[in-house]
């Protein structure tokens, strides 16, 4: 299946910020590949998809403002953990949804139920725009009395190697250093450029492997949001797999449940 264009530019950016939104990101990008021309659905499940996909771009913009800020208060930080726990089980039925999506005759994918699927999500989906709205003035508030202006998502953001100055000698050095040892480590104070460098010799030698992601860690970070962020990036067939595991298993299980022997 072919994301629409718009999907296929909001991608990358999404599953970046995945840390600091839940699913929010990859559930917009399903919505939005949803509404493609390839989806023969009902005009209500499609007036659905577009009602909760623009309460929910907000929210994940704001959300991505907000993350990392050790100033919130508790309404806040309450709001954007039901904002994600909101993602978490959209995702889930989201995809159960796209399972049983069929292909007609004329090569369109098509739903038969009766029913909306998303219905039993609006009410949800509104709470949490509505609360959205509180939310921003708080966000407003922060950035206005913060002396550091700079969106934390910028982090995330891959800049063209032709805006850097000063890091090539740097850049090839890293990766002289990666190429003797699995794992290399850069230290320094804020502003040095080391997530820069790192994000440049990522984007010098990413496509010589099968499997890879480029995650900004917090200081405080959630390590389950994380993992999933790593695995939304390593690889596409990491989705099929698991909805191929979600499809076998009699035990619906939760994406953002992540256990791993010891």
């Amino acid at each position: 299946m072919e994301l629409c264009e718009e999907s296929a530019r909001e991608t990358e950016w999404f599953a970046a910020v995945t840390a600091a939104t839940g699913a929010l990101g990859p559930v917009l990008v399903k919505l939005t590949a949803l509404l493609g021309a390839e989806y023969k659905l009902q005009e209500g499940t499609r007036r659905d998809i577009m009602s909760i996909k623009s309460e929910l771009k907000p929210v994940h913009d704001l959300m991505g403002k907000l993350w990392g800020r050790e100033d919130l208060d508790v309404a806040c930080t309450d709001w954007m953990a039901e904002a994600r726990e909101l993602s978490y089980d959209m995702e889930d039925d989201i995809d159960g949804f796209t399972l049983g999506l069929e292909h007609d005759d004329g090569g369109f994918i098509q739903w038969e139920a009766t029913d909306s699927p998303f219905k039993e999500f609006m009410e949800r989906v509104k709470d949490v725009s509505k609360r959205c709205g509180k939310m921003q003035k708080v966000g407003d508030t922060i950035c206005n009395s913060n002396k550091l202006t700079t969106d934390p998502r910028a982090l995330f953001l891959h800049k063209d190697a032709s805006e850097l100055v000063g890091m090539e000698r740097k850049k090839e050095k890293l990766i002289e250093q990666l190429q003797e040892h699995e794992m290399v480590c850069t230290f320094g104070s804020a502003g040095m450029g080391k997530t820069t460098l790192a994000d440049l010799v990522y984007q010098t030698i990413g496509d010589g492997f099968q499997c890879r992601a480029f995650v900004s860690v917090h200081p405080s970070p959630n390590m389950t949001e994380i993992l999933g962020t790593i695995l939304s990036q390593v690889s596409s067939w990491c989705n099929v797999c698991w909805q191929w595991h979600q499809t076998c298993s009699p035990t619906k299980y939760r994406k953002r449940q992540i256990n791993f022997p010891l």
